[in-house]
């Protein structure tokens, strides 16, 4: 769900800052993606996206279907990324 008051708001900046996002300027540089709900699904979908968006392809489209992309997250873009939950999405930071 979205952050829909100034409550939220200041709860959800303040979670930012207990991983270090303490400016405008670093949440628009590490900013790389906002997911409805949390855990492994989320990372997979994130991990999957983040392999399109690097220009990965994987072809033929039913090899794509057998990769576990949960653990495509946790072997290695997790150690580039961070997850913060918050009100039941999952948004994801590069670590700059």
């Amino acid at each position: 769900s979205y952050i829909i008051d100034e409550d939220e708001y200041d709860n959800f900046i303040e979670e930012l800052a207990n991983y270090g996002i303490n400016s405008v300027e670093q949440f628009e540089e590490s900013f790389e993606g906002e997911f409805e709900g949390y855990g492994e699904r989320v990372f997979a979908e994130f991990s999957e996206q983040w392999m399109e968006t690097c220009g990965y392809t994987i072809e033929p489209e039913f090899i794509a279907n057998c990769i576990d992309w949960e653990l495509v997250w946790y072997s290695y873009i997790r150690y580039d990324y961070r997850a913060v939950e918050f009100k039941g999405n999952t948004y994801f930071f590069s670590n700059i």
